[in-house]
């Protein structure tokens, strides 16, 4: 487009370089050819270049728009001022009502995630993207706005006017591959332990990632995974502190859960192909990634393909940030290790869209030759699977295949604190098969396991909800938690439980009940608010049993109003 008809031209420059002198001397160039142009930039961790990562480079991306105007703000600002800038920037953005802004910032030597909180404390009324200025040694972030060049604060780029179009695309691809596991001590953005042991021990023990000046790098490709809406939110830690704490560029909340993650070639593939399509359709003018730079050194050479993905639907141009944004669903994550692609036109075009290709699949005639990723991708799912079996193994009882007592001690805690918060009453079932130790000695160890298998299956054919949970806390004792909308109702499902399991009428010469196997239980049913502690709930519902068992067995005993 000609910069005649254009109402606002933007260059964007990017850079490896950590020279401000550079940045100035870029500006004033720029400047020298048209006072008119709106100049932003930052430092990366990678350049791309027409759809190409390039390194060690700068990169200059003029973008011509005819009927958006364009208007930059920049605010420095001093460690532990983040909040008051985000405010300052917020009532700026709001009085220009812009369609969207493009946020650049400097993780490095700001708070960058208290900034977004505040930034974003009110729904936005905007698309926000954006990513995080840095450098290859991950020592300075430097950002420029005009021909001023500064390390701390925020450039906001605001587009306004009603004809830009504008299709945002984030993911990470990448995905768990060890246990669950908690943030048990937090404070802001650094994580002193993780289910209680110092966070560094589990790259230690998981990975053998050393805490040296090394420990960066080793642990780029290994995030911490949180699970969000439709993907996985990553932060990777940037250093160790001689507690064994780890620090984020982001904040993680105490009781959070995560898993270590790793890339997934094969879920990457997939979502590349989506967002072809999706772009494809869009028909965009142009297209601005914002890529973190950890993506570039796990994946290594195969890097290039996720930036040339797009570069035969439109010009591509962006770089390699530290910590990316997105809106999604109204909410603005600090992420790691995310693909962020910003799609952009004014107007409709008149040109039919562009035939989206499928990539080429086929095999190199030599055999030997092959993308890591490929082997890399087979070896996770391998280790998928087999953390699976290893996970049901751990929890599963190995008898009659229902969750074991390891299982009740890890849940039953926080089954009490999810019915508090959910205002539910939650009821606690201990079973204890009558007599069973005389149908052991009379009809054989092979047969009392025989019984204890179908007591089992009756215990999951009864418990059919996803919040119940069927446990055999130990030889012949059973328990069940659940929850229930009253107790009557939850006295209810466990008589018809116990009926159930008289019902199978498995022959019990010995017992002193009756003909058949029965079973006695003990129902301890409350309002969870009301719990003190689960050791007094689990002592309750055991009280109750043995009440039941000296009532003369075969019945079931709860709590009294």
């Amino acid at each position: 487009m000609s910069s005649k008809r254009s109402q606002s031209i933007l260059a964007m420059v990017y850079t490896a370089h950590i020279d401000a002198h550079l940045l100035q001397q870029i500006s004033q160039n720029i400047q020298a050819f048209s006072s008119e142009i709106t100049i932003v930039g930052a430092t990366t961790t990678g350049e791309i270049d027409n759809g190409k990562t390039i390194t060690q480079s700068t990169t200059v991306t003029l973008l011509f728009l005819e009927d958006t105007r364009v208007e930059a703000i920049a605010l420095k600002s001093e460690h532990g001022g983040e909040e008051e800038i985000a405010k300052t920037l917020r009532t700026g953005i709001d009085t220009i009502n812009p369609k969207a802004v493009m946020l650049l910032t400097t993780p490095l030597t700001s708070n960058v995630n208290g900034f977004i909180q505040a930034f974003t404390k009110d729904p936005i009324g905007f698309e926000l993207f954006g990513g995080g200025a840095g450098d290859y040694a991950h020592e300075t972030s430097l950002l420029l706005s005009g021909d001023e060049v500064f390390s701390e604060g925020v450039v906001a780029i605001c587009f306004v006017g009603e004809s830009l179009q504008i299709k945002k695309h984030t993911f990470v691809g990448w995905l768990p591959m060890s246990r669950e596991m908690t943030a048990t001590k937090v404070q802001g953005n650094k994580l002193f332990t993780i289910d209680d042991r110092p966070a560094f021990e589990i790259y230690k023990e998981y990975l053998n990632i050393q805490d040296d000046s090394n420990f960066f790098a080793n642990a780029i490709g290994f995030p911490l995974l949180t699970e969000t809406t439709g993907d996985y939110l990553a932060r990777v830690p940037i250093n160790v502190s001689r507690d064994g704490s780890l620090q984020f560029i982001s904040e993680i909340k105490e009781r959070e859960t995560f898993a270590l993650g790793f890339f997934h070639p094969q879920i990457i593939e997939q979502k590349f192909e989506a967002l072809r399509s999706s772009v494809g359709s869009f028909r965009p003018e142009a297209i601005f990634l914002f890529t973190c730079g950890c993506r570039r050194f796990a994946l290594t050479d195969d890097v290039q393909m996720e930036t040339q993905y797009l570069a035969d639907l439109a010009p591509v141009s962006g770089f390699y940030t530290i910590g990316e944004f997105c809106d999604v669903d109204g909410k603005v994550p600090h992420m790691n290790l995310a693909f962020v692609a910003i799609a952009m036109k004014e107007n409709e075009s008149s040109q039919l869209p562009r035939a989206v290709q499928p990539r080429n699949k086929e095999m190199q005639s030599d055999k030997f030759v092959t993308s890591h990723t490929l082997v890399v991708g087979r070896l996770l799912h391998f280790i998928n699977v087999l953390n699976k079996e290893l996970e049901q193994q751990a929890i599963k009882d190995g008898l009659t295949n229902l969750y074991n007592r390891r299982h009740f001690d890890a849940i039953f805690r926080s089954s009490i604190s999810d019915a508090t918060r959910q205002n539910n009453w939650l009821c606690f079932l201990i079973i204890d098969v009558d007599y069973f130790k005389k149908y052991n000695d009379h009809y054989g160890h092979q047969a009392g396991d025989n019984v204890l298998i179908e007591v089992a299956r009756c215990l999951e054919k009864s418990s059919k909800r996803a919040s119940d949970y069927c446990f055999r806390l130990g030889g012949e004792e059973f328990g069940v938690l659940y929850k229930a909308e009253s107790r009557e109702k939850a006295f209810e499902f466990a008589d018809d439980l116990r009926r159930a399991i008289e019902n199978l009428k498995i022959q019990h010469a010995k017992s002193e009940v009756g003909p058949f196997l029965t079973v006695s239980m003990g129902l301890a049913c409350k309002d969870a608010a009301t719990i003190s502690t689960d050791f007094k709930y689990y002592k309750e519902a055991d009280d109750l049993l043995y009440e039941a068992k000296n009532a003369g067995r075969n019945q079931v005993r709860t709590n009294p109003i």
